[in-house]
Order: C-alpha cells, then sequence, then structure tokens
C-alpha cells in the first residue's frame, strides 16, 4: 500500500494546485518513485489512497502501466495513517503487505524486511534507520531481539536512555491482524494510537533497521534537496526545440520539459528542472532550482536555490 492522501500542507504553495505525490523529482513524480519501489517486492496488487486532488492522482494513473494491478481507495474525508490502511482492508486481508509513504525515496531490501517480520512473528515491522535529528523526526528504540521497546511520541519526547536513537523511514511490513487493531469509520493515527499502546503493553512491534538511502520529500526543504540529489544521477534533458534555444543560456545539468517557453537572454543551470506550461521571462539567471508545472518566472529574476 502507498499512502498518498495527505494535504502536503508543508509544501504549500505549491500543493495548492498540485497534489504532493504528484511534484516531480526532475523525471518522475513522487508517486511513481513510490510505485516503483513497491513494485520491486512483487506484489501481485498495489493500493493507494488518495484525498486531496484525488482527481489528478487518478488521472495520472489512468493509462499507465506499470506492470502490476493498481487499486485506488478514495477518502471524502481523510482517514489518517491507520484509517487510510483499514478502508482498504478488503484488498489486504489475505497475505503480510507492505506499506511505504509516497513522500519519500529509499531503496527498500523488500526480502531482508519481509525474513525480519515473518522471523519474529511481528503484527507490524517498522524499517528504522539511525535517527539524524531527534527533535524533527520521532525517536524509537530496539532491545536486542529487535522489539521496538521506546515510541517516542512527539508530543512528549523523553529522549533519557543509552539505547541508539532510530526513526521510522514511512516503510513497514504489516501482518493482515493489524485490522483487528483498527477501528472502522473513524480517522485513526498509527503512531499515537495504534503503534504506541502496542509499545506500552510490549506487544510484537518489530524493527527492522537498514542503512539504505532515505529521503524525506515532504517539506519544502526537503523536497529542493531529493530534487538536486536525483540530478546527480540524471542526465540532461531537454524538450524544447534547439531553435526556441538559440538565444537562451544551458549549463547542465538541466531538466525543461516540453511545453516550457523560455524568453530571449536567459541563463538556466545548472541543477534546474523546469516542468510544463512554465513560462521563463527574458534575462532570467536559474541555478539550483526546481519550477513546477504551469509557474511563471519574471523576467530580469536571479533565482538560486529556490522552488518556484
Amino acid at each position: 500500500m502507498i499512502l498518498a492522501a495527505g494535504l502536503g500542507t508543508r509544501l504549500l504553495p505549491i500543493t495548492k494546485n498540485i497534489p504532493k505525490p504528484l511534484l516531480p523529482v526532475i523525471d518522475k513524480t513522487l508517486l511513481q518513485i513510490a510505485i516503483e519501489t513497491a513494485c520491486k517486492a512483487d506484489p501481485n496488487i498495489v493500493v493507494i489512497n488518495a484525498s486531496y486532488l484525488s482527481d489528478k492522482i487518478i488521472k495520472f494513473l489512468t493509462g499507465r502501466d506499470f506492470g502490476v494491478e493498481i487499486k485506488v481507495s478514495v477518502e471524502p474525508d481523510l482517514l489518517g495513517t491507520a484509517g487510510g490502511i483499514k478502508a482498504v482492508e478488503k484488498w489486504l486481508n489475505k497475505d503480510d503487505f507492505g506499506v511505504i509513504n509516497s513522500d519519500i525515496i529509499t531503496t527498500v531490501d523488500w526480502d531482508a524486511l519481509e525474513n525480519t517480520h515473518k522471523t519474529s512473528g511481528a503484527t507490524a515491522t517498522l524499517m528504522l534507520r539511525g535517527n539524524p535529528d531527534p527533535a524533527i523526526y520521532g525517536p524509537l528504540c530496539v532491545n536486542e531481539k529487535g522489539r521496538v521497546v521506546r515510541f517516542v511520541n512527539t508530543k512528549n519526547r523523553d529522549l533519557s536512555g543509552g539505547e541508539p536513537l532510530l526513526m521510522f523511514t514511512g516503510v513497514s511490513m504489516m501482518s493482515p491482524s493489524i485490522f483487528e487493531r483498527i477501528p472502522g469509520g473513524r480517522a485513526v493515527e498509527i503512531s499515537s494510537e495504534i503503534y504506541s499502546p502496542m509499545v506500552a503493553s510490549g506487544e510484537s512491534l518489530y524493527g527492522y533497521v537498514t542503512q539504505a538511502e532515505w529521503t524525506d520529500a515532504g517539506s519544502m526543504e526537503n523536497y529542493h534537496k531529493a530534487v538536486m540529489a536525483r540530478f546527480e544521477t540524471c542526465e540532461t534533458s531537454i524538450g524544447m526545440t534547439t531553435k526556441s534555444l538559440q538565444h537562451v543560456t544551458i549549463r547542465p545539468p538541466v531538466h525543461i520539459d516540453q511545453g516550457v517557453h523560455i524568453r530571449a537572454g536567459s541563463t538556466i543551470g545548472p541543477n534546474v528542472a523546469i516542468h510544463e506550461g512554465s513560462v521563463i521571462g527574458a534575462s532570467v539567471l536559474l541555478k539550483n532550482c526546481v519550477v513546477t508545472p504551469r509557474s511563471n518566472v519574471r523576467s530580469g529574476a536571479f533565482l538560486d536555490g529556490e522552488v518556484i
């Protein structure tokens, strides 16, 4: 399951008209990256929940073949991270299933995560990594057997104790028994209402600790970092004709979609992504920038490290 129903408030104003899962990261959307990551588990079905601007998510998925059956669960009202899972019980109640947030970019060793999950007999197994900033990412700890023994609520960050502080990556493996724990018919948050009580009562919530690369793209700063990081592995791609660029200076690497207009005298790059429908004024200098779809940059602007 891919969790994609959030409002994307940390990314306003760019999420006013674009749902967070459809934000572009160079040549792919966050949702496409999440689907491709999920498909590496060789699933028989991928379920995506959607709410805010769900029609745009459905339109994006229509006509695209990811090699797996995809179901979309539309939530007229947000159901929270656990409530959204409960709502798709009919599709996921027969086998263990993976869950991944749509606003992260990471590599997942699904076999290792599943093996840890099955060996422990856990209700849920969380993919964990070292915690770079416990003030931002709610810290937790596991014992020598991998069971989560401290799940520090973001409203009560008791960081005392000698165990290494870990963070939840937004990737997990769950058994169908998780559905028995989630009340139906209302919004339910999985951290505060499901996981924290499980840890408090010593129940079977386990962790799989990995050193895999991981990027949170859910805030403006982190989204910008995610795009800049992807430039390290993406080649320059320009959808405009050579004639339309004859008075424009390009400094690779850049990514420019089709349907972009750049006026004369502008310098683009390095590390600039300009997406479809955008207009760049005359004598503009852009570097280390992301221009989201259908945006305008005024003539004469000099921008460095911005999301527009």
